[in-house]
């Protein structure tokens, strides 16, 4: 689409795409089309290394929230007890490593716990019994808002305590996430 609106329609600026994969998979055609692309959305740190001058994002990348998140959990928070549950798409990968990364590089922390699910997956209960049996003080999530809220939901189900802290990524404040979670 991105390659006939540059070629046959002739235009000048893109506003889109806002997926980080789409994004990726975009740039280098509106390098060769010296069209802007400006993506509302796309976060994904590998965005930040392409360096054309015709692709700009407006969200801040994942790696600057991976550290953050890691910073308040570990130093301002002092958790040593972190799980880390994540989509095995592109969102979820990078964002988990940039925050493992950065917990074990600053603060010395490996996660207690790592599990992974997939993009459409409904049931979460086995990754929420294991993070149960880990006995965490806090769990981050990183992936897309449907899967994270229905996770969430299902933490209750299997007894999770509501004590341990859930932290995750921008997804988590999305209208869609808090639709999908409910109270």
């Amino acid at each position: 689409a991105i390659n006939r609106r540059i070629h046959n329609d002739n235009v000048l600026l893109v506003s889109g795409p806002t997926t980080s994969s789409s994004a990726l998979a975009t740039i280098s055609l509106g390098d060769r089309g010296r069209c802007v692309l400006i993506t509302p959305q796309a976060s994904n740190t590998k965005l930040t290394h392409q360096r054309s001058q015709w692709f700009f994002r407006m969200a801040v990348a994942d790696v600057y929230h991976a550290h953050t998140l890691a910073d308040y959990l570990a130093g301002d928070r002092g958790f040593k007890k972190i799980a880390v549950i994540y989509e095995t798409e592109a969102l979820g990968v990078d964002q988990s490593k940039d925050f493992i990364d950065r917990l074990e590089a600053k603060w010395g922390i490996k996660p207690i716990l790592v599990e992974k699910f997939s993009l459409g997956d409904i049931d979460f209960k086995s990754q929420k019994l294991k993070v149960k049996e880990a006995n965490p003080e806090a769990t981050v999530m990183a992936g897309n808002e449907v899967e994270m809220a229905r996770a969430i939901s299902q933490a209750y189900d299997v007894g999770l305590s509501r004590d341990i802290v859930k932290g995750g990524f921008s997804s988590m404040s999305s209208n869609e996430y808090a639709a999908t979670a409910g109270s």
